[in-house]
């Protein structure tokens, strides 16, 4: 009996640890402060103790276990890469524990002249245990004012396509671009806002009215620009574009829709998507609207916080407005646009790994 015993409670226990590493998770992000270093951050759920080791490589698939570049605490939860040469791209193989073993770059990406360039890659897709592949589809705020040095660092990160979503009256050729890159104007219309500031400055709109004008705006972009979002996807579903970056004024309307679409086509959990989107708050600047703030009341600064800033509800403004109108995306791809099930699955292939 006592045999028995202790080999039930053996099988108990191998079966135990299985399962707890496979319900292990690890959220990371790697982000690319101003002077090019990258800082990666981590949180494992359940908490888990050992060491992280860090390797590099310059493509996410050539990245050879042999001398780590860093190494921490897994309860340290972050460090610190220093880049030497910030206009090369470096991607990072983060083993916890020689177990698991997660591939991470910067997401963000500092170009002279640009804000909000960030990489859709990375992203996991819980269901499957895939992820979005890095450095296929990047979103950015307007690159008008790209110099050479940017160029250079675009042609660094091998772009093929360069699609500008910003109305006709918002576009500038930008010559380096057109002669360097596959330029295509996609116009999504999308409601002015430019007199929204005055309004802001002269109390004619308050912080409430704003919210719910800005909540028409993404619900409009998301009904009234069929015709466009199905150009948009038949460049993405020819391989021969990728890389592609697709940029409006600031990187957060336009760019947020398509990218809202694209991610949840890629199955990526809702939250995530949210969490992309927001993240726009933290690489566009502002200053100029800081200064013009300090002389408005708290209530005008807030409103005009809610303009220049994403806030969840915008978002969800837009994700409510697919699913009234087709249920979910795929319905909306479909119905509304006109692609078949095998298109998604095309793409998906393309983009997950």
């Amino acid at each position: 009996m006592l045999i028995r015993h202790l080999f039930r409670t053996f099988i108990l226990f191998l079966l135990f640890t299985s399962c707890s590493k496979s319900s292990s998770q690890i959220s990371i992000t790697c982000e690319e402060n101003q002077v090019g270093n990258n800082i990666i951050v981590w949180e494992t759920t359940p908490i888990k103790e050992g060491i992280v080791r860090v390797f590099a490589g310059n493509s996410p698939y050539n990245i050879v276990e042999d001398t780590p570049i860093a190494m921490a605490n897994i309860g340290d939860q972050r460090l610190v890469i220093i880049n030497n040469n910030p206009s090369v791209r470096n991607f990072y193989k983060v083993v916890f524990n020689n177990e698991e073993r997660i591939v991470v770059g910067s997401r963000n990406i500092n170009i002279p002249n640009v804000q909000n360039f960030r990489d859709l890659g990375g992203y996991p897709i819980h269901s499957t245990k895939k992820r979005t592949k890095w450095g296929m589809v990047y979103r950015t705020g307007n690159l008008d004012n790209i110099d050479a040095k940017g160029i250079a660092r675009l042609k660094n990160l091998n772009i093929k396509t360069v699609i500008d979503l910003r109305p006709l009256n918002e576009q500038k050729q930008n010559q380096l671009l057109d002669n360097n890159f596959k330029t295509i104007s996609i116009p999504v219309s999308c409601r002015d806002t430019e007199d929204l500031i005055n309004q802001i400055g002269n109390k004619e709109i308050t912080r409430k009215e704003l919210r719910a004008y800005m909540q028409c705006i993404y619900t409009q972009l998301t009904k009234e620009n069929n015709e466009q979002y199905k150009q948009i996807f038949d460049l993405l579903l020819d391989k021969a574009n990728y890389p592609i970056v697709y940029q409006c004024a600031a990187g957060k309307r336009q760019s947020g829709i398509v990218s809202y679409i694209l991610l949840s086509i890629l199955n990526v959990n809702e939250d995530i998507i949210k969490t992309d989107y927001k993240r726009s708050n933290n690489f566009i600047d502002i200053s100029e609207a800081y200064v013009y703030a300090s002389n408005l009341s708290n209530n005008a600064q807030e409103a005009l916080t809610a303009l220049l800033l994403t806030q969840d509800e915008y978002l969800d403004a837009a994700i409510q407005e697919v699913k009234s109108s087709y249920g979910n995306i795929d319905s909306f791809m479909t119905e509304g646009l006109g692609f078949t099930d095998n298109d998604l699955k095309k793409l998906q292939s393309m983009l997950l790994e």
